[in-house]
C-alpha cells in the first residue's frame, strides 16, 4: 500500500506520470499520441502540462494548460518555473520533461517529493543555436557552447535520458540513457493501410509534410519549379507550414498545381499521405544539429506506401541500413 502523502497515494496504487513541456503544445504527436495515450492505455495516470486552450481529459490523458510566456526570454526564464508550480500541485511518481530549459528546475524538484525525472531530448539543442537567426551570428557559437555545458551539468540531476535517436542519446554520459525513435504510432500505421490505393492510382504526385524553415521552404519551392519544368502537370500537396509560409507558397503556385495546407490534426495525416505517390524530405545544408536527426516524416511516408526522396542524413542512413 502506498504511504500517506506519497505520489501514488493520490491515485491509489497506480503509476502517475507528469509530462511537462514549455516548447510544445499538449497535443504534440510525441507527447500526446505516442507517449501519453500509450501510457494511459497501459493503466498509467498521465497528465500533460503544456500549451492548450483548456483543461480537459482526452483519451484517458489529462491535459493541463500552461500559459505561454511572452517572448523568448519568457520561455527560457519564466515558463519553466510556471510549469514547476503547476506540477507541484499535482505530485507524480515520474516527471517527464521535454525541453532543455526545464532542466533548470530539476534540482529543485529533487528537493520537493524526489520524483523520478526523465529528460526526453528531441534535438541537439546546443548546435541548434547555430541556426537561430534571432541571435547575432557573432555570439551563436558562444551561446551554443554555454548551453552545451549547462545541459551536461543539469542532466546530473535527472534519473534517465531518452533521445529520439541513439546518437543523440549517446551525447550524454548518463548511466541510464536509451533511444526512443520517433516512429509512427501503431494507430497511424493501421490508418495508413485503410483503403490505400497503389501509388500509380493516387491523385497527388508529390507531398511534403511538416514544418519548414524559410531556407528550406525556398529550396522546396525551387525543387517544385524544377520538377514542373521537366514534368508539366505534376500535382503537389504541402502540409504543415506556418501561416505566413502557406500564403507565400499559395502566391507562387496555382491551386491546381499545389494544394497548400497549414498544420492539421495528426489523425488526419494518414488520409492525406495515402493519396500521394512520392514524399519529399529536403535539407539543402547538412547543419550540425541534423547529424543526429531522423525526420519522422520519412517513416510516415513509408507507412503510407509513398516512395521517398530525401536529403542524405547520417542517422537516417544508419537506421535504414542497420542489420536486424
Amino acid at each position: 500500500m502506498a504511504a500517506q502523502g506519497s505520489p501514488n497515494s493520490r491515485c491509489g496504487a497506480r503509476l502517475v506520470v507528469n509530462v511537462l513541456s514549455t516548447g510544445h503544445v499538449a497535443t504534440d504527436h510525441r507527447l500526446f499520441d505516442k507517449e501519453g495515450r500509450s501510457l494511459a492505455r497501459a493503466g498509467v495516470v498521465v497528465r500533460i502540462f503544456a500549451a492548450h486552450p483548456r483543461h480537459e481529459f482526452c483519451d484517458g490523458v489529462e491535459l493541463i494548460p500552461l500559459p505561454r510566456a511572452g517572448g523568448r526570454l519568457g520561455r527560457f526564464l519564466v515558463a519553466p518555473w510556471r510549469a514547476w508550480l503547476a506540477a507541484r500541485r499535482r505530485p507524480a511518481t515520474i516527471v517527464h520533461i521535454h525541453d532543455a530549459e526545464l532542466l533548470m528546475m530539476c534540482p529543485v524538484l529533487k528537493l520537493f517529493g524526489r520524483p523520478v525525472i526523465v529528460y526526453d531530448v528531441h534535438e541537439d539543442f546546443a548546435n541548434l543555436m547555430l541556426r537561430r537567426e534571432w541571435l547575432p551570428a557573432i555570439v551563436r557559437r558562444v551561446v551554443g557552447a554555454g548551453l552545451h555545458a549547462a545541459e551536461a551539468l543539469l542532466c546530473r540531476s535527472v534519473d534517465g535520458i531518452i533521445g529520439v535517436t541513439r546518437t543523440l542519446a549517446d551525447k550524454f554520459p548518463h548511466r541510464h540513457r536509451t533511444a526512443l525513435y520517433n516512429l509512427p504510432s501503431r494507430q497511424f500505421v493501421l490508418r495508413a493501410g485503410e483503403g490505400a490505393s497503389p501509388p500509380s492510382r493516387r491523385p497527388i504526385d508529390v507531398v511534403h509534410l511538416g514544418t519548414l524553415s524559410d531556407e528550406r521552404m525556398e529550396f522546396l519551392a525551387e525543387t517544385m519549379r524544377a520538377l514542373l519544368r521537366r514534368r508539366p502537370g505534376t500535382r503537389f500537396r504541402i502540409v504543415g507550414p506556418l501561416a505566413g509560409q502557406v500564403e507565400w507558397l499559395r502566391s507562387r503556385f496555382d491551386g491546381g498545381v499545389a494544394e497548400v495546407r497549414g498544420k492539421v490534426p495528426y489523425d488526419e495525416v494518414p488520409t492525406l499521405l495515402r493519396e500521394c505517390k512520392l514524399g519529399l524530405n529536403v535539407h539543402p545544408v547538412l547543419y550540425p544539429h541534423l547529424r543526429v536527426a531522423v525526420p519522422v516524416k520519412v517513416l510516415e511516408y513509408m507507412a503510407c506506401g509513398c516512395g521517398v526522396v530525401t536529403s542524405w542524413l547520417p542517422e537516417l542512413d544508419a537506421l535504414l541500413h542497420e542489420e536486424t
